[in-house]
C-alpha cells in the first residue's frame, strides 16, 4: 500500500524553491496520481497523467515529457514505486542512468535527471551527425527576388525579345555580337552593353 505520508514529504521537497506556478502544478499531479491509486487504476503513465491534468488547466504530456518537465516526472515515478509490488521494488534497473534512482533527495534527483536528458538530446543529435556521410554547401549569394524564373512575358512581349535577338535583325543593322554578348554597330559603336545577348537568352530559355 502507498505511504501517503512519505509521499506528501516527498512532494513538499520537490515543491521547495519552486515558483507558484510550479508548486501549483506539482499538487495537481500529485492529486492525479493518488486518485488513480485510490481508484484501484494501475495506470500512472505520463499519457494518462498528462490528459487529466490538461483537462484541468495542468501541464499537458508534452510539458510534462520537456526537458524543463523533469521535476513532474519525478514526482510520477515516485507514485511509480510506491505502488510497485515489493518484489519489483526490489528489482534494481540495470539501466545507465539507474544511479539516479540512489539519489535520495528529490532536489538533487531532478537536476540529475534534467542534467541526464539533456545528455540523451545532445548524444542522440551526435548520433544523427555522424551518419551524414555527404555534406553539401551552397556558397552561391541568395537568389534576389526579381530572379529571372518568375518573370512572366506575355506572348507579344516573348516575340519581341526572340525578334530583337534574331539573325535577322543583326545582319540588317549590320551589327555585331562579341564573345562577351555586347552588340556593336557598323561603325564598331556600342548598340548593346556587354551580357545583353546572354542575358535575354536566359530569359527566354526560363519561360
Amino acid at each position: 500500500m502507498t505511504d501517503l505520508s512519505q509521499m506528501d514529504e516527498f512532494l513538499e521537497q520537490l515543491k521547495s524553491g519552486k515558483t507558484e506556478k510550479t508548486k501549483r502544478s506539482l499538487d495537481l499531479i500529485n492529486s492525479i496520481c493518488k486518485d488513480q491509486i485510490e481508484r484501484g487504476s494501475q495506470n500512472l503513465s505520463i499519457a494518462m497523467i498528462g490528459r487529466l491534468s490538461t483537462a484541468m488547466g495542468g501541464p499537458s504530456v508534452q510539458a510534462i515529457r520537456n526537458t524543463s518537465g523533469a521535476i513532474y516526472r519525478t514526482l510520477i515515478n515516485e507514485w511509480h514505486r510506491e505502488k510497485a509490488p515489493a518484489s519489483k521494488k526490489l528489482k534494481k534497473k540495470t539501466s545507465e542512468n539507474s544511479w539516479i534512482e540512489e539519489i535520495e533527495r528529490p532536489n538533487l534527483k531532478w537536476h540529475a535527471e534534467d542534467l541526464y536528458n539533456q545528455f540523451i538530446a545532445q548524444r542522440n543529435e551526435l548520433n544523427h551527425l555522424k551518419q551524414i556521410t555527404e555534406l553539401h554547401i551552397d556558397l552561391r549569394p541568395p537568389q534576389s527576388s526579381s530572379n529571372f524564373s518568375a518573370v512572366m512575358l506575355t506572348e507579344i512581349e516573348r516575340r519581341a525579345l526572340e525578334h530583337c535577338i534574331s539573325s535577322e535583325v543583326i545582319e540588317r543593322n549590320h551589327w555585331q555580337v562579341d564573345d562577351r554578348g555586347q552588340v556593336l554597330g557598323s561603325r564598331n559603336n556600342q548598340i548593346f552593353k556587354p551580357g545583353f545577348m546572354s542575358a535575354i537568352k536566359k530569359i527566354l530559355e526560363s519561360m
